[in-house]
């Protein structure tokens, strides 16, 4: 069966791949700066 014009085989090669790189990352402490978007924030609270 092909959803998206994707099959299985096609698929269990991007999930295997997109959790490769999802462990990779997970072993790297992240921070995320949203100060450009305060403004924005704030209007709509």
């Amino acid at each position: 069966m092909k959803v998206n014009n994707c099959d299985r085989v096609t698929f269990e090669k991007h999930l295997a791949n997109a959790y490769k790189k999802f462990e990779e990352r997970s072993r790297y402490e992240w921070t995320l700066h949203l100060a450009r978007y305060k403004k924005i924030a704030n209007k709509s609270v």
